[in-house]
């Protein structure tokens, strides 16, 4: 029995923890401006934390998937399998280099001590 890799799988893989990573960013600034006006800080920091918790999950996940995929894609030969590991392999290496950064960033959420300490 041939297993293949969906071509839809390998994109999981390599672009999860970016978009996680992007969107933590995103949102972490956008929450980390209220500091100073509408929010506590104790609300900032539990609003980046959560934040941050959910993006490392999306990272593991992207993980998860490219560690799958190359599994998958040295457990038989097939066409273009020289493409597949490469994208798979590389699903690994960007989602684990993501998870590092995704966990420093989620240490903003320990760091806010006042108002434009987040900024």
């Amino acid at each position: 029995m041939t297993t293949s890799v969906s071509p839809h799988r390998l994109w999981i893989g390599l672009l999860a923890a970016p978009l996680a990573w992007t969107l933590q960013g995103l949102l972490g600034w956008f929450v980390g401006a209220r500091v100073c006006t509408s929010m506590s800080i104790g609300a900032v920091r539990l609003s980046v934390g959560i934040i941050g918790v959910i993006a490392l999950a999306i990272a593991v996940a992207g993980f998860a998937v490219g560690l799958e995929n190359w599994r998958t894609a040295n457990a038989a030969s097939r066409p273009a399998a020289d493409r597949v590991e490469f994208m798979s392999l590389g699903g690994l290496l960007v989602s684990s280099t993501f998870l590092v950064a995704i966990g420093w960033a989620t240490l903003s959420a320990v760091l806010v001590s006042g108002c434009g300490g987040m900024r």
